[in-house]
């Protein structure tokens, strides 16, 4: 089962809502392999506050280009930054063992 799509920060100061400079950054470390059949991240790129006023939809409203959304498969020792406004989500992981993806 996936992830319901979400931001990992929703609320903050106008101030802070820019395009221009993120609130808050996010860094997921890959600390094993992690490929599409192994739970990664799906990030939905432009989708997400300041642009997005609106909470994103559950996983049984979504369409279904939004499983499409860039996914983020991973090599151990890699990492991905993100804006923790962007809409995100994990997607299943059909491997046998869990997925970890620490973050910052």
């Amino acid at each position: 089962e996936g992830q319901d799509l979400h931001a990992d920060i929703s609320k903050q100061p106008p101030s802070c809502d820019a395009k221009e400079r993120p609130p808050l950054m996010v860094v997921n470390f890959a600390v094993h392999d992690i490929w599409e059949d192994h739970g990664p991240t799906r990030l939905c790129p432009g989708r997400g506050r300041p642009m997005d006023r609106a909470r994103p939809m559950r996983q049984d409203a979504e369409p279904p280009e939004m499983w499409r959304s860039t996914l983020a498969p991973m090599r151990a020792g890699s990492c991905v930054v993100r804006d923790a406004r962007i809409w995100h989500g994990g997607t299943p992981n059909r491997r046998s063992y869990p997925r970890y993806l620490p973050n910052l």
